[in-house]
């Protein structure tokens, strides 16, 4: 019997942590496989008045890029670090490309986890239809159960 894959994401904020937390608090077995994945967009766009009137020089672009990923590697490695305060085994990924549909393609179609845990920001309703969200969309579109973590 193999054990259930649990997938956690994670993002750096504080309603990941709590996300993480509550799965230690009420889920945690050490017959689980957990995945914890930090999802990123490397955002290259300029504020349309800079847009409108300057091009990006190729080392400009380079440097964004960078800038980045490294964000996301110091993401991932804050997570690496909590998991062995918390004496978690846990598989830790930075994934590039919108957190919602990699979410979901990681848990159902890579991985076949049982579960994907994460938190929300608790936007309303009206921000949340504008803006879109992470959790409203892996709720949507994930064949496998989600647990939204509310703070």
């Amino acid at each position: 019997m193999t054990a259930d894959k649990i997938l956690i994401a994670v993002d750096g904020s504080s309603h990941s942590d709590f996300a993480l937390n509550w799965y230690m608090k009420h889920l945690h077995s050490p017959a689980h496989q957990v995945l914890l994945v930090h999802c990123f967009e490397i955002d290259v766009r300029l504020p349309y008045p800079i847009r409108a009137t300057l091009m990006i020089t190729e080392e400009e672009l380079e440097r964004t890029i960078n800038e980045q990923k490294e964000k996301a590697s110091a993401v991932v490695e804050k997570y690496r670090e909590l998991c062995q305060k918390l004496h978690l085994k846990a598989t830790i990924e930075g994934i590039e490309g919108k957190p919602g549909p990699e979410l979901v393609r990681v848990a159902s179609a890579e991985e076949n986890c049982r579960l994907i845990v994460l938190g929300t920001r608790g936007h309303g309703i009206i921000r949340r239809t504008i803006l879109g969200s992470v959790s409203d969309y892996v709720l949507h579109h994930s064949p496998v159960p989600v647990a939204v973590c509310t703070q």
